[in-house]
């Protein structure tokens, strides 16, 4: 496969954005860090710009309690 051929397109990761939290990621025995999208090596800290299944934050209801 050429350089020129290859989709992924590495950006900085967000939260819950990156290949180690997308759907397409998956670890391969032989080959190490795959992408079943694009069919080639990646890595969990990186997000390319056709990732699949983007989390958001949920809020979270801060209360405060006594401490006795």
């Amino acid at each position: 496969m050429k350089i020129a051929d290859k989709a992924i397109n590495y950006g900085e990761p967000r939260y819950g954005r990156s290949c180690g939290n997308c759907v397409y990621y998956k670890l391969h025995k032989s080959l190490g860090s795959m992408c079943e999208l694009h069919d080639l090596p990646t890595s969990p800290g990186k997000c390319c710009g056709t990732w699949g299944g983007e989390t958001t934050p949920k809020p979270v209801e801060e209360k405060q309690e006594e401490l006795f």
